[in-house]
């Protein structure tokens, strides 16, 4: 019996939200993650649903990617962050053991 890791060999899984969640905000009627807000009496089409939660997470994954690779590449040339750059109370003050949230900028040792 073959056993396969069920992770992806490269990069990982990338869920920065769920589709149960997307479609229930949706049909709703609060225009998750910048679809279209819809009446939520009418309801809308399978299709519509389908390709307004697909384009959202194409650009949630998009940003997130753009993110890290600016982290990364101001990490590699030492960067500080703008003079009117305050950390969040939750780093101020800590050390690195600290895990980071999405989407905040690295604070610098």
């Amino acid at each position: 019996m073959v056993v396969e890791p069920l992770r992806p060999s490269r990069g990982g899984f990338l869920r920065p939200f769920g589709c149960g969640w997307f479609i229930r905000e949706f049909l709703i009627g609060h225009g998750p993650n910048g679809s279209p807000k819809i009446d939520h009496e009418l309801g809308a089409p399978q299709a519509d649903m389908f390709y307004h939660y697909k384009t959202a997470l194409l650009k949630a994954t998009a940003q997130d990617r753009a993110t890290r690779r600016e982290e990364k590449q101001a990490r590699r040339e030492k960067r500080a962050e703008p003079a009117s750059f305050t950390p969040s109370p939750c780093h101020r003050g800590q050390g690195e053991d600290l895990p980071r949230r999405r989407h905040q900028p690295l604070v610098p040792p």
